[in-house]
């Protein structure tokens, strides 16, 4: 009587995470997000892991194609991926609900390889980078709802490298640094939301503070100026 009470209460839990799902699993032959499939994880390094799919008492993983299907949208995709031996392989595209695209990605293995580009529900870019052999080069730009850039950085080889700058959704610059290796180098600026300058210093191939150091108040006013040596500042005004 318990293990048939057990089995029921089951089913009734399967039933509910069924239906509140916000996927209609009977509109595809398969979808990876179905009750059935398995999720384990797989550590690729010390920080970083990727999703393997399985179905119940199977050691190989899943290799097919998966679509899933928005509930009660008409059809609607909410997915569609590439599954071989479990791992995401290949094109891989999310939709929103309205029918617009929200993600293109390409992977391999599981891992980034290659553009991807993501949207805003009405349509406007949100991220583009690339991820050429797995890792993380060139230009990542990331925009604001109102197609305003938010931030441009250059990567190389998975670090980042050269000019990176993050804007305000007003259009004003608010912070340009200079990276090398992912260490900040060179002239850092910041301003206010204004658009006025707000510091501005540099730092050596160290990424130690070097030269003169200037602040100023959103008017354009100098509050402060510091000499800097090897990471060691003293102040010569305010």
């Amino acid at each position: 009587m318990k293990k048939l009470l057990l089995l029921l209460f089951s089913l009734v839990l399967s039933f509910n995470s069924y239906g509140s799902s916000h996927l209609d699993f009977s509109l595809s032959d398969f979808c990876y997000e179905q009750p059935n499939v398995q999720t384990r994880i797989e550590k690729i390094d010390e920080y970083n892991s990727v999703n393997v799919y399985f179905f119940p008492n199977q050691e190989v993983g899943i290799t097919a194609t998966s679509i899933c299907v928005y509930k009660d949208a008409y059809g609607q995709y909410a997915t569609k991926v590439n599954l071989k031996n479990g791992k995401l392989d290949g094109k891989s595209t999310w939709w929103y609900r309205n029918g617009q695209l929200d993600t293109i990605e390409y992977l391999k293995d599981g891992k980034l390889f290659g553009t991807s580009t993501s949207w805003y529900p009405d349509g406007q870019m949100k991220m583009k980078g690339n991820w050429p052999n797995g890792i993380k080069d060139g230009k990542y730009i990331t925009w604001f709802k109102n197609g305003q850039i938010w931030r441009e950085e250059h990567w190389k080889n998975g670090n980042l490298d050269g000019k990176s700058t993050l804007w305000r959704e007003n259009g004003n610059k608010a912070y340009e640094f200079n990276y090398k290796n992912s260490l900040s180098i060179g002239k850092e600026t910041n301003w206010y939301e204004n658009g006025q300058k707000q510091s501005e210093i540099n730092r050596n191939d160290e990424g130690k503070f070097t030269g003169k150091y200037i602040e100023w108040n959103e008017k354009g006013e100098i509050t402060s100026e510091y000499m800097c040596e090897d990471g060691k500042c003293t102040s010569i005004k305010g």
